[in-house]
Formats: structure tokens, C-alpha cells, sequence
């Protein structure tokens, strides 16, 4: 086996250890910063994302707990903030409508 397949597969089995023991946590947690059911759904996916991509670099030198929540809090973090930077955009009549949906 290569050293990338190891790696990957290390990645993978970090990851699936993630999900089984704080999947729960991550659900509560994108509960808590986005309250639409779609863009909850669209927060968990991307959370799901981002730890997946971050566990190459996770060195064990915190738990896979903090380091699990860490990439879920920042993600959603980045979420919020996202989202407000649209919602902005929409209001401040950069759409081409105003409040009232009139152009």
C-alpha cells in the first residue's frame, strides 16, 4: 500500500470515527446557527466537508472531539456570516429590487 492510500485511508477511518461518535453533536450544533431546514441542511453538508478535508492535517495533538467541533464551529461561523453578507446584499437594493420587491 502507498503511503497516499494509507494515508487516505487513515483520513477515512478518522472521519467515520468522527461522525459515528459526534454526528449528533454536529446536528445540534448546525441546529443552533442556521434555523431554516434547508440552509441547515446545505450548513451540515458543508460541515461534513470541511472536517473531511481537515482531518489531513489532524496531528493528534488535541483530541478528535475538539478538533471535530473546531471545524463544525468555524464552518458555521463562516456560514453566518455568509448568509448576512447576502441578506445585506438583498436589502441594500444591489438586486435591483427594493424592500417591497418593486424595481
Amino acid at each position: 500500500m502507498s503511503e497516499d492510500a494509507a494515508a487516505a485511508g487513515a483520513r477515512e477511518d478518522l472521519y467515520q470515527a468522527a461522525t459515528r461518535n459526534y454526528g449528533r453533536i454536529l446536528d445540534r450544533l448546525a441546529a443552533g446557527y442556521e434555523m431554516d431546514a434547508d440552509k441547515r441542511h446545505d450548513l451540515r453538508q458543508e460541515i461534513h466537508f470541511q472536517l473531511w478535508k481537515s482531518l489531513a492535517r489532524f496531528d493528534g495533538r488535541c483530541s478528535l472531539k475538539t478538533w471535530t467541533l473546531r471545524v463544525a464551529h468555524n464552518t458555521a461561523v463562516s456560514h453566518v456570516a455568509r448568509e448576512h453578507r447576502w441578506g445585506a446584499l438583498g436589502e441594500s437594493g444591489t438586486g435591483g429590487t427594493d424592500r417591497r420587491g418593486s424595481r
